[in-house]
């Protein structure tokens, strides 16, 4: 398991690559709700 601690950090230099993953996580979410 990855500690939270480091995946914030890769988060934050990734920036553009944690959003990406939160919209398709949140589109997939809607899909299984709708």
């Amino acid at each position: 398991p990855i500690p939270l601690g480091q995946v914030f950090e890769l988060l934050k230099m990734r920036e553009e690559s944690g959003i990406n993953y939160v919209q398709r996580v949140t589109a997939q979410h809607a899909e299984k709700l709708s």
